[in-house]
């Protein structure tokens, strides 16, 4: 469960999604799956083979990939603000030096006040 404490939202979003990135970039899948409280709406959590998966099917199974902890401020991140209160963040992920066009989106949906569950809806082109 991730918490809001702030009135600037987005800052906090970007730097709860700096921390997966991270965790992600230094191989460290096991506490950035932590960070990522339920499924997506499909049911589907986004762990080491997902991920894995989809970088596969972007560069190949041959090519090698390294995710880098870059700031997310330069990977194009866009923020959205639901009606039912819910958080979306997404940015595209910094893979082998370049900003990459494979977008990573984070739902926050609240449960009460400034309480949110965190899930990875989705890893795309888009």
């Amino acid at each position: 469960m991730f918490t809001i404490t702030s009135n600037n939202k987005e800052s906090e979003l970007k730097v709860y999604c700096q921390k997966w990135l991270a965790l992600i970039a230094a191989g460290d899948f096991s506490s950035a799956s932590k960070l990522i409280d339920v499924p997506n709406c499909y049911g589907l959590s986004w762990g080491k083979n997902e991920i894995t998966e989809v970088l596969n099917g972007y560069y190949g199974e041959l090519i090698k990939f390294e995710i880098e902890n870059n700031d997310i401020a330069i990977c194009e991140p866009n923020y959205i603000e639901k009606s039912d209160g819910s958080l979306l963040y997404d940015f595209n992920l910094p893979i082998n030096g370049e900003i990459t066009d494979l977008t990573i989106q984070f739902e926050f949906n609240l449960i009460k006040n400034a309480q949110f569950e965190v899930a990875i809806h989705d890893i795309h082109v888009l």
